[in-house]
């Protein structure tokens, strides 16, 4: 079921459309369809936020609907049929850690770009990536 766009994202249509653009451009998402391509494509909607003083940070919101979501039917304790434990690490934690180490330590923080995008869609998930815009649709 093709799921409504926030309306972040319908607010700031050229933004989206760039995004597109730049997304089909570098191969990162396949489309425009005016059909989809793939049987049983799941869609999430799109949504926007403001990134920098007047740009804007386009995202696919795999947590709509709650309950429902492409996040919902992620397993968050296996990983390739292995058991698997995580968990971002606390501000406190960071804070006791840098005291441990401390005065002189340096601390290091890097924020890639779109680093989600520097991984491949597994061909077997791509039935999970639609998305839907100006009645065309992506995956």
């Amino acid at each position: 079921k093709i799921q409504k766009n926030h309306f972040s994202a319908v607010s700031f249509k050229k933004e989206i459309n760039e995004y597109l653009d730049k997304s089909v451009q570098t191969q990162a998402i396949l489309g425009p369809f005016k059909f989809s391509p793939i049987s049983d494509l799941c869609f999430s909607p799109l949504m926007s936020v403001p990134k920098e003083e007047t740009r804007r940070r386009v995202i696919v919101d795999f947590s709509f609907p709650p309950g429902k979501s492409i996040n919902d039917g992620i397993p968050r304790t296996t990983y390739l049929d292995f058991d698997v434990e995580f968990s971002l690490p606390s501000v406190q934690s960071m804070v006791s850690r840098l005291n441990d180490l401390g005065r002189g330590c340096l601390l290091y923080k890097r924020d890639l770009k779109a680093a989600f995008r520097q991984f491949s869609t597994d061909p077997g998930d791509y039935r999970l990536t639609g998305l839907s815009w100006n009645n065309d649709i992506f995956c």
